[in-house]
């Protein structure tokens, strides 16, 4: 079978290929080499324009990506066939047109294309659903074009020259109107007509605590800090199908929770008003406040074979047999010390900063981000090293910074050191310094894997170790920097980055974002600014969308949240498609 059906459907097509070949020819034999000709023509155009997901490019400029190009020149094709049949079969058409009309005014179009054309998921199993289906209604429309092309030819006593003219005329149309069409469709021309961003309104925020954006995560709530210490909480997505209960030791396929982005989600503020700093990992929200006290909120709990319920901590292990579901948030201190000053956190683990100029840290310690306290894991504070001159700290994916009073920037973890040569790799143990010299250190931004951002005090940006072309602006593959490099702009004040993207604010209160066009066909492969707004106070990027937060107290989302693996039919947009003022919302 698995050669039996492919070898039928090509004979089928080349047989109807034939046919169609006919009405252009007078021999059997022209009509079938005819038929070969225009099989393997078609093929080749094709195949240019649609190259899975790569991107279609033209003169080096990068038109569309994915599968939107076949469903574009099916439109295009069955409009043809229309425009040629239409005398005799007016009344179909007409028909057809209604029934298409009726069911955009009744908004079944709209939610086919909302639900399964402008993403198409796949599924967990690996079939198409809605792309098998999609594909076999978009197959009829050039079948169409080709019957009404035929009827039109056989009119004609004797092919010729002229009527082959007016055969590829229609087609080579068809082609150059689909791409127009698809470069249009798929970069949103008609956001060209709409806002960008919310218009300003007065400022409602201020204070001395830098404000701070968490990670939106699919299943618990998010964070905001604001600038007067209050915390905002927020749930970026919202549950449409929830899970089976089970243990983690045999998951469901059908126990899949479905989680789809929230447009109006519910805000509250939680844990009181004397936050100066907070952090996240994927199971604990950790914050210090103005009193020097650190607590914590677990996101999940664990319930065992008895019935017994507990925190599940960062970094450690579901036990088997145990029911891992949402914790309800509660905060607790984490010890009596009063003398924490700031806090940071990454994916497994957390690092603190006391006043006295120690670190600590907890959780995960696999790479020996915590140093060489802990084994594996901790849940409790333990310090890293012996030195007491540190001022700052940060975290990264599985690497822990600090920053000294002498200006210099030292990182925990194991890590993959190139020396210039992608070739040859050695493994380093932290904690190492860091080879750069800046006048100031105003934040480090760790990078995922291994590249590192420094932001000095005189809002430059530096990028050491093997940054990728998001980031650089340019090139089209990873390069390692063992010295520092500077990296675009100037006036930066904050600065939030993953491996394919950067955004942030400089110092006039402008929003800038920067996306390498070598891995999505973003609207701006370059350093542009986003809007015209100059009010912009924090800012958090994730892989496909980018948060903002304002001083009149909106929060925007630039670009679309996906939580599940997908096939985009449409490029990211890159205007604000959500935006909540999170003090109204929280009244």
């Amino acid at each position: 079978m698995e050669f039996a059906v492919p070898w039928t459907l090509a004979c089928i097509c080349v047989a109807f290929v034939a046919f169609y070949a006919s009405s252009l020819t007078q021999q059997l034999l022209q009509a079938l080499g005819a038929a070969i000709g225009i099989v393997v023509v078609g093929l080749f155009l094709a195949g240019s324009f649609s190259h899975g997901r790569d991107n279609f490019r033209l003169l080096g400029v990068n038109l569309w990506q994915g599968p939107l190009v076949f469903f574009v020149g099916a439109a295009v094709m069955l409009f043809f066939a229309i425009g040629h049949t239409w005398r005799r079969l007016r009344w179909v058409w007409g028909s057809l047109l209604v029934l298409i009309a009726l069911a955009l005014l009744q908004g079944k179009i709209q939610s086919v294309l909302a639900g399964g054309l402008v993403i198409l998921v796949i599924e967990s199993n690996g079939v198409f659903k809605t792309l098998a289906l999609a594909g076999v209604v978009a197959a009829l429309c050039p079948v169409a074009l080709t019957l009404a092309l035929a009827a039109k030819n056989f009119k004609h006593t004797q092919p010729s020259l002229t009527l082959w003219w007016r055969n590829a005329a229609t087609w080579l149309g068809c082609f150059v109107l689909t791409g127009v069409i698809t470069t249009l469709v798929y970069n949103r021309v008609w956001e060209l007509a709409m806002p960008f961003e919310p218009a300003a309104g007065a400022p409602r925020l201020s204070g001395s605590v830098p404000p701070v954006i968490t990670r939106p995560f699919v299943d618990r709530p998010s964070f905001v800090l604001l600038p007067d210490g209050r915390l905002c909480s927020y749930k970026v997505y919202e549950l449409i199908s929830p899970p089976i209960p089970q243990t983690n030791a045999s998951r469901a396929k059908d126990s899949v929770p479905i989680w789809h982005p929230s447009n109006n989600p519910q805000v509250e503020f939680v844990g009181g008003s004397n936050w100066v700093a907070i952090a996240t990992t994927y199971r604990e929200l950790v914050g210090v406040k103005f009193d020097g006290s650190l607590w914590r909120a677990f996101s999940f709990e664990i319930v065992d074979k008895e019935g017994n319920i507990a925190p599940l901590h960062t970094g450690s292990p579901e036990p088997k047999g145990s029911i891992v579901r949402p914790a309800e948030l509660k905060f607790e201190a984490i010890g009596r010390d009063s003398s924490w000053a700031t806090v940071a956190g990454s994916w497994r683990h957390l690092v603190a900063l006391k006043r006295n100029g120690t670190i600590w840290g907890w959780g995960d310690n696999e790479n020996k981000q915590l140093g060489d306290g802990p084994k594996i894991v901790t849940n409790a504070p333990v310090q890293i090293g012996q030195a007491a001159n540190w001022t700052a700290v940060y975290a990264g994916n599985g690497f822990s910074y600090a920053v000294s009073r002498e200006g210099e920037i030292w990182k925990w973890g194991k890590f993959t050191a190139y020396n210039g040569d992608p070739y040859h790799r050695k493994s380093e143990d932290g904690p190492v310094k860091l080879n750069i010299k800046v006048p100031g250190v105003r934040s480090v931004i760790a990078g995922d894997n291994n590249f590192d951002l420094i932001l000095d005090t005189d809002g430059k940006l530096w990028g050491l170790g093997l940054i990728p072309p998001a980031l650089r602006g340019e090139g089209n593959g990873m390069e390692y920097f063992s010295e520092p490099r500077r990296l675009g702009g100037a006036n930066w004040l904050v600065v939030s980055c993953n491996w394919q993207a950067l955004i942030g604010l400089k110092t006039d209160g402008t929003l800038w974002l920067q996306r390498g066009d070598n891995l999505y066909n973003f609207p701006f492969p370059r350093l542009a600014q986003l809007g015209k707004r100059t009010d912009w106070i924090a800012v958090k990027s994730d892989w496909e969308a980018d948060l903002a937060l304002a001083k009149d107290g909106t929060l925007c989302r630039f670009g679309d949240l996906s939580p599940r693996r997908e096939i985009r039919l449409l490029a990211p947009t890159r205007r604000v498609t959500w935006s909540l003022n999170l003090l109204d919302a929280a009244k």
